[in-house]
């Protein structure tokens, strides 16, 4: 049976939720950080270990330090912890996993939080060593950048999506991980809208490709647009709650 995985958002403690995907019930929970951090928890979920058991990845949000803690599917045991960014920096880290180096161990990359650069890195998953790192978009930009990762050419590549967080134009670019070019960018929203964009990859109109998932933030209705690649055209776009809830949705 598929399982639902849930993070608490700002202003909550940074709770994480494993729930029934028919019927929503809880099944577990547990902190991924002190319970009184009140700046939420960014999730992903992959199989670190290669042990067959998906494994969950949390990054701390805005308002605690960019630490990275990689639990065990099996036991919920921390696996692996550190710090993407500075260890004072306190804008959090959004995170992303996918076997960038094809040495069939998962890789991470990570998406300061606000407050700081854009700066996205890629790390090693068995090294912890840094794979590349680049800036999304000016450096002078604070508001944060979200990530997203996988093979959204269909051709055997992957590839990094980042989208930028609030304050900004809602822009989304894909990136080569490997060298840090651009090779696309685009406006997800209207470009006026400064609630910022999150960004996932799926495969969102069954055709076997994955695509890319873009989710407005706050100050906007829950609007989700899914965008093939490299031709960038609009698939669909729908609202997963209340269009007058403007606070935001996130996708994966």
């Amino acid at each position: 049976m598929a399982e639902i995985i849930a993070g608490a958002g700002f202003g909550g403690g940074p709770a994480i939720a494993i729930l029934n995907s028919q019927t929503g019930e809880v099944m577990e929970s547990f902190f991924a950080f002190d319970p009184a951090f009140t700046g939420g928890v960014f999730v992903s979920v992959q199989d670190v270990n290669g042990d067959g058991i998906l494994d969950i990845i949390a990054g701390a949000g805005p308002g605690g330090g960019p630490e990275v803690r990689i639990f065990n599917g099996d036991g919920l045991t921390v696996l692996r912890s550190f710090y993407a960014y500075a260890e004072d920096f306190a804008g959090g880290v959004s995170v992303a996993s996918i076997d960038f180096n094809n040495d069939g161990i998962l890789d991470l990359v990570t998406g300061a939080g606000p407050g700081g650069a854009p700066h996205v890195k890629v790390f090693d998953g068995a090294t912890n060593a840094i794979i590349s790192q680049w800036y999304a978009y000016p450096a002078s930009f604070t508001g944060g950048v979200f990530v997203a990762a996988g093979d959204i050419g269909n051709d055997g590549n992957i590839e990094v999506v980042t989208g930028a967080g609030q304050g900004g134009s809602p822009i989304v670019a894909v990136w080569d991980p490997y060298t840090g070019a651009l090779l696309a960018q685009f406006m997800a929203y209207a470009e006026d809208f400064t609630g910022g964009v999150r960004v996932g990859i799926n495969d969102g109109n069954s055709d076997g490709i994955a695509d890319i998932l873009t989710g407005a933030g706050p100050g906007g209705g829950p609007q989700v647009n899914v965008f093939n690649f490299p031709a960038l055209d609009l698939l669909f776009s729908f609202y997963s709650g209340d269009p007058a809830n403007n606070g935001g949705v996130f996708v994966s």
